[in-house]
């Protein structure tokens, strides 16, 4: 994959909604380690080849368009506060093509909202993992 500019990324709901207008994003993905030391290792830490658990979070933060992300951080409506949501990177070239995709079911596990009498409303907010996530195949 070529360069990337930082708003080259969307995140959509499972409707296929882009849900926010999203200014900056951190994308972390945590892939723990199994221990299996033991005293035969002298004092060295040996890990397992694979994976004991997996998570990928995101840090989103922009400013406030719609009622979207605090309407699911109050359950209003009933809305699920984990549901399916796709990361779409898009092409550098600007033509909005996406490039690369993961989908899975994400938690909304943190909502903020800030603004100045000067300013827009700004929002910050973190979408955690449960289950599988996977690059989807073009």
């Amino acid at each position: 994959m070529a360069r990337q500019n930082g708003r080259d990324l969307r995140i959509k709901d499972a409707d296929s909604n882009v849900i926010a207008a999203v200014n900056t994003k951190t994308i972390n993905i945590a892939n723990n380690p199994v221990d299996v030391t033991t005293d035969d290792d002298e004092g060295f830490v040996t890990l397992l080849e694979r994976v004991g658990t997996k998570q990928m979070t995101f840090d989103v933060s922009g400013i406030s368009t719609d009622n979207t992300l605090r309407d699911r951080s109050l359950n209003v409506s009933g809305t699920a506060f984990l549901e399916q949501h796709t990361i779409e990177y898009l092409s550098s070239d600007g033509t909005g093509s996406v490039v690369y995709t993961i989908q899975g079911d994400f938690f909304l596990s943190q909502f903020s909202e800030t603004g100045a009498s000067d300013g827009g409303l700004e929002f910050t907010g973190n979408l955690a993992s449960s289950g599988s996530f996977a690059k989807v195949t073009a």
